[in-house]
Order: C-alpha cells, then sequence, then structure tokens
C-alpha cells in the first residue's frame, strides 16, 4: 500500500502540511517534531522526500558561507544566529556547512578564504561580498563549473549568481530621506557624511537618499563629507556645532552612533542640560549604542535591516536549491525594512516577534 503524507501526518498527530514542511525543506518545523516525521517516514518506507533525496545525491552536501565581521557586532551576531536556526533545522539532511569570517576593514582577507576553497569537494557558497571587482570573477568561475552561489546582504547581478538575499540598500537610503524630510517638515539643511570604503552596501544607500532628498528642493545638504574612520565623524560634528553652521539635521550611510554621541558630549560640556537644539538624527543600523542614543532622544528612528532573517533565508534557500535540484536562478523573498521609535523600540527585544517572522517563512 502506498504511504501518503496524511498517513505520516495522523499517525503523530499533526497536519499534513507540517509534514509536507519537513520532507520538502519548505518551510519551518521545530527539530524535535522533524526527527519524529524523519523516523516515522524510514520506519514505514516512505522514500519519497528530500531526506531521501540528499543522501542518494550524496553522503554530504558541503555549503560554505563567507561572512563579514563589520563595526555593528549586533548585526553581525543576529545574522550568525539565522545561520545557526537554519543550521539545525536542516540538520537531519546530511549537510555540511562551513563558515568563514573576514573584517569590513581587511577585504582581501575575503579573497584569499575563498581563493582557497576546493572547489571539488563545495556543491554551493554563499557570500556576502566586500569588493565587487575582485570577488565577482571568483563567483562566474563557481557558477560556470555548477556550483550556485548566494549573494547574501551585498549583490553582485553580473557575477551568474544564483540568487540574492538581502534588503534593497538603495531603498533604504530613500526610506531614511523621506523620514528625515518628514521629521524636517520639508525644508532645513543636514549635514550629510558618506565613507572612503566603495563597497556596495553605502554605496547604494548614499545613492538612494541622495535620489529621495533631491525631491525636496527647500532641503539642502552640507557635504557629503567622506570619511574614512568613523571618528571623523565625531571631530567633524563638533567642528560644526562648535563653528555654529546652521544645521537641523546629520545623515551618515555607516555609524550614525558618533554623531550622536558629539551631540551628547556637546550638550554635557557646555551645560545646556539637554537644551541643545536637537537636531534630526536618523540610524540605518540597529546596534547598542544606537539604541542607547534613541532612548536618550539624540536619534529619532532606526531603519533596520533584519539580518537574522537575512541569515537564515540564505541558509535556507540554498538547501532547497540542493535537495530540489534547482538549475536556474530564484528569487529571493524580499527583506523588507522595520522602522525603530523610541515608542516602539521594546517590540525589537520581543523575541516572539521575531519567531513570528521566522515561522512564516
Amino acid at each position: 500500500m502506498k504511504v501518503r503524507q496524511s498517513d505520516i501526518a495522523a499517525a503523530l498527530g499533526i497536519s499534513r502540511t507540517t509534514v509536507a514542511r519537513a520532507l520538502n525543506a519548505s518551510g519551518y518545523v521545530d527539530e524535535e517534531t522533524r526527527k519524529k516525521i524523519f523516523e516515522l517516514s524510514n520506519d514505514i518506507q516512505y522514500r519519497k522526500n528530500l531526506f531521501a533525496s540528499s543522501l542518494a545525491l550524496k553522503n554530504n552536501l558541503n555549503i560554505h558561507c563567507a561572512y563579514v565581521k563589520t563595526y555593528n557586532n549586533s548585526f553581525v551576531r543576529s545574522m550568525e544566529a539565522g545561520f545557526k536556526a537554519a543550521e539545525m533545522q536542516f540538520a537531519s539532511y546530511g549537510l555540511n556547512f562551513s563558515f568563514s569570517s573576514a573584517s569590513s576593514e581587511a577585504p582581501l582577507d575575503q579573497i584569499r578564504d575563498l581563493s582557497a576553497l576546493d572547489i571539488d569537494k563545495l556543491d554551493a557558497l554563499i557570500v556576502m561580498p566586500l569588493l565587487e571587482h575582485e570577488v565577482s570573477p571568483i563567483v562566474s568561475r563557481m557558477t560556470e563549473k555548477g556550483i550556485p552561489v548566494i549573494t547574501l546582504v551585498m549583490d553582485l547581478p553580473e557575477s551568474g549568481r544564483f540568487a540574492f538575499v538581502g534588503s534593497d540598500n538603495y531603498k533604504g537610503g530613500r526610506i531614511a530621506a523621506e523620514l528625515y524630510a518628514k521629521l524636517l517638515d520639508g525644508k532645513g539643511r543636514i549635514l550629510a557624511f558618506s565613507t572612503d570604503y566603495k563597497y556596495a552596501m553605502p554605496t547604494d544607500r548614499f545613492r538612494g537618499f541622495l535620489d529621495k532628498i533631491s525631491q525636496y528642493p527647500d532641503i539642502s545638504l552640507e557635504g557629503p563629507v567622506s570619511v574614512g574612520a568613523f571618528r571623523e565623524m565625531y571631530d567633524h560634528t563638533r567642528a560644526y556645532l562648535a563653528g555654529g553652521t546652521p544645521l537641523d539635521a546629520i545623515y551618515t550611510v555607516t555609524d550614525l552612533s558618533y554623531p550622536a554621541r558629539a551631540l551628547y558630549d556637546y550638550d554635557t560640556e557646555t551645560k545646556n542640560g539637554g537644551k541643545l537644539k536637537r537636531l534630526k538624527l536618523i540610524a540605518m543600523d540597529d546596534d547598542e549604542p544606537t539604541r542607547e542614543f534613541l532612548s536618550m532622544g539624540y536619534i529619532d528612528a532606526i531603519v533596520g535591516q533584519r539580518p537574522f532573517i537575512q541569515g537564515y533565508i540564505a541558509m535556507k534557500l540554498m538547501t532547497e536549491a540542493l535537495l530540489h535540484k534547482h538549475k536556474k536562478p530564484q528569487a529571493a523573498p524580499p527583506i523588507e525594512y522595520d522602522i525603530l521609535l523610541n515608542e516602539n523600540l521594546s517590540q525589537f527585544d520581543n523575541a516572539a516577534y521575531f519567531e513570528t517572522i521566522f515561522r512564516s517563512l
């Protein structure tokens, strides 16, 4: 008699949808339930599932993830937690996940790590690329050999990669610009910081910001001031404050906590007691120092990127690609932005919020 997924569901007292998710690697199922499904499916000779397919393909499938450790430790830790969640979810499929990380301040280390990979023993690659022109040929060579590559956080659209998982950084810059326009009521002067690092993320953010803010003729920019070290933003902000340059807001594509710290220190040292004119600040990165200044009133909002979801989806999408034997490029689900305010900040500390998103994937 043919065994059906509904038979497994009835035996375990769960829904057929849960069984299908587990056997097809197509959604969230807790690991305990997944193991019970696999054990029973093996016992009753149900073999039409991806678990069996993975065993038939190879004893082990090797997926390597090369990511970046940036200045934003919160982003990195959250993304790593997403990797771990996927690794645990798909542990029963005979997959081997390996990882390497390079500092955003040492991009050549990533090139070294990628060049050292044994392509003959690699089934898939997930990469968060830093140097576009150097990483893109490596990705192209892998795709030519039939190795699917997913780009994470920053994209290489011309490389032939299999899929991109991440937020639309250009859109993120436009969102920030629109928030500034609303906070400033469509008029004012913004001190803008760009960065000497020519990575895709900050470049796309700043391009989106400039394109959107140009739609408001009564908003002008001071700068942009290009900085190499974040400390330079602190020094420039202090200089503008001391010089009495009229400003209404500050924008940066990187770590806004440095301008915020400059405002706080200036306010404290001049003994304004919080009476300093509150410049409008919107952060593009969610981390502990930024949240602290948000709660103190020196930052107005944070445009959050959901790094846990980005890390999880990249791993999940690659697992599905291998087990389903997808050959054509796939469209990853869009990673939307969260707008964090002082009023809703506690919501984003609530694990249940991210669990709800996680379970919907």
